[in-house]
């Protein structure tokens, strides 16, 4: 065999090298479900690798032993190196919250509101996406804000649209049912503001006529 062909075929070897470390990161999915349809294509994608490598070693002179074992050992080793970089860059909801924080933190508040909670979740958390590799996951951040005396829904909602505009946001209004949605945007930023009647009392004696969720991160 030619070393021209030996080149050929070690270029044929790549695509399914690539195709490796693909499949096995999507099999194992970082984090979530494992998917073992994708370790098929694996050892399929590992299987043709094996073969080119090999035979353009062969071509090039490389004894029978080594151009067995050189072109398993190379793919397993950059399909190693490859998740662990992946696995190593996957986005985190911590990460995520200090970003998120950011633009919360910079949202106008409605006078007199009181900070309950702050959560960041999985954007699909509660749906039937499937998040790992090939989707990895958004995460959103909610503060939630607790108005009481004589604040309505409706008082709060007029000042944050009113608030929101005078700097700058883009701000449309819908509602559910009691609910008030403000869905604000600015450049590449999104909030969503929830405005509805509470359903809880933060402690006793004290009624608190309205919440607030401030959400952003999606």
């Amino acid at each position: 065999m030619s070393r021209s062909t030996g080149i050929v075929k070690g270029l044929c070897a790549v695509p399914p090298g690539i195709a490796v470390a693909i499949t096995f990161a999507a099999g194992v999915n970082l984090y979530y479900d494992f998917h073992p349809v994708f370790f098929i294509g694996t050892a399929i994608a590992l299987g043709l690798t094996w073969f080119f490598g090999r035979a353009s070693l062969r071509a090039f002179g490389v004894g029978p032993r080594a151009a067995f074992a050189a072109p398993i050992a190379l793919t397993l080793a950059l399909t190693g190196a490859f998740f662990v970089l992946h696995w190593s860059t996957f986005p985190g909801s911590s990460a995520a919250a200090r970003k998120n924080d950011v633009v919360l933190g910079a949202t106008p508040v409605y006078p007199g509101l009181s900070l309950l909670r702050q959560s960041t979740n999985s954007h699909y958390e509660d749906d039937m996406v499937e998040e790992g590799f090939l989707t990895p996951p958004n995460f959103e951040t909610t503060w939630m804000w607790s108005a009481r005396g004589g604040a309505s829904t409706r008082d709060v909602a007029d000042w944050y649209v009113d608030r929101l505009q005078r700097e700058h946001w883009s701000v449309q209004r819908g509602s559910a049912g009691d609910w008030i949605i403000l869905s604000a945007h600015q450049g590449g930023t999104n909030i969503e503001l929830d405005v509805r009647p509470s359903q809880v009392s933060v402690d006793a004696g004290t009624s608190i006529v309205a919440e607030v969720d401030a959400t952003t991160g999606f």
